[in-house]
Order: structure tokens, then C-alpha cells, then sequence
């Protein structure tokens, strides 16, 4: 191991890339992992090495150009930041009933075997708002299952009601709601 304590010339805020090999270099020797270093001359009598190292060593001298690089650029980076912080915050909700169904802020395909009125039947299913479940936003009281005298739910009607168990296990894959959704059997002609 590595002891960097011992190196009088080291310098965490001056060579950070340094202590990285370092800390990766420790890393990999506790994991048990063998690392050999190879000398290799730099430069030394080897072909074309020679006239590499001047034209390397000749820009030092050139003045140092500034160039203005293109806001798209940096897209990438500012998108791939975003949906980290993104995807940060929406696991600190696992509790919500769209992280339950979808646990990505990925998107999901879309289900090209459906038309586009299925489709959006199973989007409505999939985030638990249908005018069924729904429609007591408008009354006082939430709708009751008539079957188990529970509250009215998408989750209670596809993973619970015993008046639909048997249709559940003819039709369903799954018996939880956030694999329902992820494999859809293909539609009967």
C-alpha cells in the first residue's frame, strides 16, 4: 500500500488527480487485486520519439487561444445533471403511486400494439385515475367496492377484489400492480 503520508512533495489540492491513482491504486490492492508498474524509457533512442517530445514541447511557447464553444456543448452534461437530481428526488417518494408502477423517470414506451384509445385506457389505469375511481371529486363521498365494502380503487379492482380473482388469474402475468403494467400480453383478434 501506498503511504502518502510519507511523500513530502504531495499535495492533495495541487496534484488531485494524483491522489485518485492513489486512492484507486489502494482501492484495488485491498481488494485483492495484483497491480504491477512497468518502467518504460521515455524517449530513448526509440524513432520518431525524439522529434514527438520537440513538437510537444513547441506549442508551450505559442499563445493560448480561447475559444468559444457552442452552448449546445454543454446539453448533455446540464440533461444527464437534471435527470440525476431528477431521478434523486423522485426516490425520495417511494410512497407515491406513480414511483410504485414506475421507479425511472425514464420514460416508458409506448405500446405500439395498442390503438391509441387503449393506449390511453392502460395510461389512466397505469396512474390509478380513472372516472370510476375518480369521480367522487366532484361529490362528497369516494366510491365503495359493492364486493368487499372497501374503498374503490384501480389498485383494490386488478390486485385485490375477489370478484375479479378469477379474471385476474386468466389474464394476468402478475398479481402486483407495479409489474402488471410492465408486461402486457398482446391483444386477442
Amino acid at each position: 500500500m501506498l503511504d502518502t503520508r510519507r511523500c513530502s512533495c504531495f499535495s492533495v489540492q495541487t496534484y488531485p488527480l494524483a491522489r485518485n491513482i492513489i486512492l484507486l491504486f489502494n482501492n484495488l490492492i485491498n481488494s485483492n487485486h495484483n497491480i504491477i508498474f512497468c518502467w518504460i524509457p521515455g524517449h530513448s533512442r526509440i524513432k520518431g520519439n525524439i522529434a514527438a517530445n520537440n513538437a510537444a514541447k513547441s506549442t508551450t511557447t505559442l499563445p493560448i487561444t480561447h475559444l468559444s464553444l457552442p452552448a449546445s456543448d454543454f446539453f448533455p452534461c446540464i440533461k444527464k445533471h437534471i435527470n440525476h437530481r431528477w431521478q434523486t428526488l423522485w426516490q425520495s417518494f417511494p410512497n407515491n403511486k406513480l414511483y410504485k408502477i414506475h421507479s425511472s423517470i425514464s420514460t416508458i414506451p409506448p405500446i405500439h400494439s395498442f390503438n391509441r384509445k387503449d393506449q390511453v385506457l392502460i395510461n389512466r389505469l397505469m396512474i390509478r385515475h380513472t372516472r370510476l375511481t375518480h369521480s367522487h371529486l366532484s361529490k362528497e363521498r369516494p366510491p365503495m367496492c359493492t364486493c368487499c365494502s372497501t374503498l374503490l380503487t384501480v389498485e383494490h379492482i386488478l390486485t385485490n377484489c375477489s370478484h375479479y380473482q378469477t379474471i385476474r388469474h386468466k389474464f394476468y402475468l402478475y398479481s402486483d400492480l407495479s409489474n402488471i403494467f410492465q408486461v402486457i400480453p398482446p391483444q386477442n383478434p
